[in-house]
């Protein structure tokens, strides 16, 4: 293995007209060379590599699967955060936004940002153009409370499509694949939930809170092309 090496720029702006709003944008630049990757062990399968191992039988006893390098990967987008304050007679009342818009993530110079095909490429989850959290928050004397809300955009699907296919293998193993007979979108919804804090103060070293993470119990983006356990890209963003 060669060691990987970086080369990034990053550069942004932040305007605060006043002590109660400031809204900040960063734009980042950033190319791995020799990135250190590991294959996917299934597509070794897949594609009949010689470095999945078998008895006479056929059955897979052991896999080689060895880190390589990429040739490069280069990735660059936006920053964003927006604040808001405001002292009321009804308390203090607070909005931010954060978000991040990934304008490409290229290897070899195919760029995969909005899609889940660099899985096929590095291993790397799907990558979402959009994501970001909006908060609102309130304060009145002992009492807080916070929603937020979290979005991850919708992304193309092309692990599964255009680097692979759903099929499956059966055992013993069939010498053609059998093709599933369930669909799979060729676009992934986007995926909003919403989460909520409470605090109580009793005194100033003293307080009370709770939480309910995924109010509404909404359930992750369903996509079998990554996993035959969970169901759904876990490093995309998709909390269990």
């Amino acid at each position: 293995l060669e060691p990987e090496e970086s080369r990034s720029f990053t550069g942004g702006v932040v305007w605060e007209p006043n002590a109660n709003f400031s809204a900040g944008f960063t734009y980042y630049d950033i190319k791995w060379t020799n990135q250190v990757a590991f294959p996917d062990l299934q597509a070794l399968v897949d594609n009949n590599s010689p470095n999945v191992l078998r008895d006479p039988d056929g059955n897979i006893y052991a896999i080689n699967g060895q880190y390589f390098n990429l040739g490069e990967v280069q990735t660059s987008g936006v920053d964003i955060d927006v604040r808001y304050r405001a002292s009321t007679t009804y308390g203090r009342f607070g909005t931010s936004l954060t978000a991040t818009y990934i304008n490409k993530y290229e290897v070899n110079g195919q760029n995969f940002a909005g899609t889940n095909g660099a899985w096929a490429a590095t291993n790397i989850s799907a990558i979402p153009r959009w994501k970001g959290l909006l908060a609102f928050d309130w304060e009145q004397g002992p009492w807080v409370a916070q929603l937020t809300v979290n979005y991850i955009h919708s992304y193309l699907r092309q692990f599964g499509y255009d680097f692979g296919d759903s099929s499956y293998f059966s055992d013993p193993p069939p010498t053609n694949r059998v093709p599933q007979t369930g669909s799979l979108d060729r676009k992934s919804p986007s995926y909003t939930t919403f989460d909520l804090y409470g605090r109580y103060n009793v005194t100033p070293k003293f307080s009370v809170s709770a939480s309910i993470v995924n109010l509404l119990d909404e359930e992750p983006v369903w996509d079998p092309s990554f996993s035959t356990t969970y169901f759904y890209d876990r490093q995309a963003g998709y909390d269990i």
